[in-house]
């Protein structure tokens, strides 16, 4: 893979039926492998990951992510499609979050239609930010394919994307249709559930090899990759948020607000508040949910993207007005199950955001296991709380103590500084005040008595 910036890359009529040839055996092989039902686990290789509903296989040669998504065929359909360079950038920002540096279109072979809204071909770039200070960015290009299926009455979305080896179109000696040689592809199958309208069946798998990139080879292991398809779910809600993303009508004054406008906790000195960038009212840290944007990373409050999760497709997010009246909304753990699920997926997506993990080494590439952090009790919680509370009084201790040392500074210095003048008349003799006077209009006599 090459680091030279790519400005033009257009399919030719050969490459655009190879693709979409390519495309449909895979597509073929992936349904015959979903009608095997449990027969096609050990097909999958073994399996390294299971959390959030998501299960995650690899082979060595592939990796294979089943389960189910917080989220609608409609808001996958609006969040995953994009035509336009600026599309492209918000989608390609969102999804890659701290490691996003650029993206764009760079040829648009079909486009959606009445039959198919969803069907897409062409050619894209994302590039992604540099790990060093000698690093340069790496600039990934992908052809991609989108779709949708009716077979057997179910409705299913499919996404395929080859990556395109770079350094072989650019020093290959053939034609165009033998220069493009993909070094990894993945293909995303999702599926309506037709016990919950609110739940989507996904079946991805990555496929790459020795001669894949390591950035390739990074972002398609399971733990990256695992939380690449569990990113999904959430796509579309932050997507609505980003394009909806404005100057704020009406921005809280820190001065005037002491408590957060979602959970009614007080802004201590371990507490630190943030604006939301929809509604302008302060929330804490822990009512905060970052997602990047193409330009800069905003923070959103939970009432915010619960309400965003509440639109369909492409509607719109109304901002609220400088008059509007902050409506209390229910915490997670009062909320449906639903938005209680969404919420802490997309909290496990955008975790690294604030705190971005360094990358792994090639001897940690082969531990696929994630460890989930320690469960936080309740007891430590009440003690985090007392120590909180107790920085705080010491700090306003403190505070007092420096204000009675300046008190007594001030004190001390006056004081000296009346002695100082009192003093100044008991240091000289008679004979040395008398020389002080004029010696030629003023004689003094000593008289004995």
């Amino acid at each position: 893979m090459t680091r030279q910036v790519v400005d033009k890359f257009e399919l030719t009529r050969d490459q655009h039926l190879e693709f979409t040839a390519r495309t449909k055996s895979h597509l073929s092989n992936m349904l015959q492998l979903l009608s095997l039902g449990q027969q096609k686990q050990h097909q999958l290789g073994t399996k390294v990951h299971d959390k959030m509903g998501l299960r995650a296989y690899t082979d060595g040669d592939s990796t294979t992510i089943t389960g189910h998504l917080a989220t609608t065929m409609m808001d996958l359909e609006y969040g995953v499609y994009a035509t336009t360079t600026k599309q492209v950038q918000t989608v390609a920002a969102i999804l890659h979050s701290h490691q996003y540096d650029d993206a764009g279109l760079l040829d648009l072979q079909q486009s959606h239609t009445i039959e198919d809204p969803f069907q897409f071909v062409g050619v894209k770039y994302v590039a992604l930010a540099r790990k060093g200070m000698f690093a340069k960015p790496h600039q990934i290009v992908y052809l991609e394919a989108t779709g949708s299926l009716h077979d057997d009455g179910v409705a299913r979305l499919y996404q395929m994307v080859e990556y395109v080896d770079l350094v072989h179109v650019y020093t290959a000696k053939a034609t165009w249709s033998q220069a493009i040689r993909p070094v990894c592809s993945t293909l995303t199958l999702f599926e309506a559930d037709p016990n919950d309208i609110k739940s989507v069946r996904v079946f991805s798998r990555a496929r790459y090899s020795k001669d894949t990139p390591s950035p390739l080879h990074q972002m398609h292991q399971p733990p990256a990759y695992w939380e690449y398809v569990l990113s999904l779910a959430s796509l579309a809600v932050s997507r609505r948020l980003v394009d909806a993303t404005s100057l704020v009508q009406h921005w809280v004054p820190n001065s005037s607000c002491k408590t957060c406008s979602v959970c009614d906790a007080g802004f201590k000195a371990l507490r630190p508040k943030h604006h939301c960038r929809s509604c302008g009212e302060m929330m804490c840290h822990a009512c905060s949910i970052p997602i990047q944007s193409p330009t800069v990373m905003h923070k959103y409050c939970t009432k915010c993207v619960l309400r965003s999760r509440e639109l369909r497709g492409n509607d719109k997010v109304e901002l609220p007005r400088k008059q509007s009246v902050r409506r209390p909304v229910p915490s997670a753990t009062s909320s449906s199950s639903h938005d209680g699920e969404f919420l802490r997926s997309i909290r496990e997506t955008t975790k690294h955001l604030n705190t971005p993990s360094p990358s792994p080494s090639p001897h940690h590439q082969q531990q696929h296991v994630l460890t989930p952090p320690p469960p936080v009790e309740h007891k430590q919680l009440k003690a985090l709380e007392k120590i909180t509370d107790s920085i705080a009084h010491q700090e306003s201790l403190i505070v007092s103590m420096r204000e009675a040392l300046d008190r007594q500074k001030r004190f001390a210095a006056a004081s000296n500084s009346i002695t100082s003048t009192a003093g100044t008349a008991d240091s000289y003799t008679a004979d040395e005040l008398l020389d002080t006077l004029p010696s030629e209009q003023h004689r003094f006599e000593y008289l004995d008595t």
